[in-house]
């Protein structure tokens, strides 16, 4: 499995996710059943709906909202055993299809991407369990 590209801004407690144009799924999608809350920076539009599938780069969600691609939302993934939820502070809309998209995590603090890190370490194990109890 591939890592994603991380460029960090120097001075910057973010980081900052560039998919490389020809590996657009450089990162392993877990199936995933969490709560999601959703915004569209402007904050008219908060939205609350369900994560689908969740990487370290992006996610699919269904949320009742209407998006378009190329819109910039935030995201809050509400993953179980948590404390609070994790906050991708800029996320883009890469595809649309009726209340389901896909979203790219484009900006998000090291802290959070180690948070999502640990979430997805989770499911990984949950799957490897699940895999060798067949």
């Amino acid at each position: 499995m591939k890592t994603p590209t991380l460029l960090t801004k120097r001075g910057h407690k973010e980081q900052h996710m560039q998919p490389r144009a020809n590996d657009r799924r450089s990162t392993h999608r877990f199936r995933a059943e969490f709560g999601t809350l959703v915004s569209d920076k402007s904050g008219i539009n908060n939205e609350v709906g369900a994560i689908l599938d969740l990487s370290l780069v992006g996610c699919q969600v269904r949320v009742p909202v209407l998006v378009y691609p190329a819109l910039v939302m935030e995201l809050y993934i509400n993953a179980p055993n948590l404390d609070r939820a994790i906050f991708v502070e800029k996320a883009v809309v890469q595809w649309v299809k009726g209340d389901t998209f896909g979203l790219h995590f484009l900006v998000l603090e090291k802290a959070e991407l180690i948070r999502l890190g640990r979430v997805l370490a989770e499911l990984e194990q949950e799957r490897v369990s699940i895999a060798t109890d067949r």
